[in-house]
Order: C-alpha cells, then sequence, then structure tokens
C-alpha cells in the first residue's frame, strides 16, 4: 500500500468515525446489550425447556400417539413462546 493511500483512507475512516460518534457508541451499547439478553435468555430457558421435556416424558411413558405427542409439542411452544420440539 501507498503512503498517499494509507492518508488518505485513514482520512476518510477518520471523517467517519467523528461524523458517525453517536451512532457508533448506540450500535456497541446494542450490541453489549443483545449479548446479555441472549445470555439472560439461555439460563433461563434451558431449565424451562428440560422441565417441559419431563412433562412430555409422562406422554413417552404412557406411549400417547404421535398425534398427541404433537399436539403436546405445540401447545408446550405456545406456552413457553419457545419452539418445543422432542423426539422419541
Amino acid at each position: 500500500m501507498k503512503k498517499l493511500e494509507k492518508i488518505a483512507i485513514d482520512t476518510i475512516l477518520s471523517e467517519f468515525e467523528n461524523s458517525k460518534k453517536e451512532m457508533i457508541q448506540n450500535a456497541i451499547s446494542a450490541k453489549s446489550a443483545v449479548e446479555l439478553a441472549q445470555q439472560n435468555f439461555k439460563e433461563i430457558a434451558t431449565p424451562l425447556v428440560n422441565y417441559a421435556k419431563e412433562a412430555r416424558n409422562l406422554l413417552v411413558e404412557d406411549s400417547a400417539s404421535d398425534e398427541a405427542m404433537q399436539y403436546f409439542e405445540e401447545r408446550m411452544s405456545a406456552i413457553i413462546k419457545i419452539p418445543f420440539t422432542f423426539r422419541k
């Protein structure tokens, strides 16, 4: 890379960074919030899905029909607001 190209690129990037500083900070903050939300969701959703699987095991033990299993999965998904499937 030529020295002149580097200077031009650095100038463009500096102008971009200065003119979009607030948007950049908002994006960084939003990304951090999303990462924290994902972590919190995983901590809560994992045990919740495990409890749902335990509840479904009652149907498995009783040899419920595939139609009954599908109905259970659809209703459980609606209740916990997480797609729930658990195949035999």
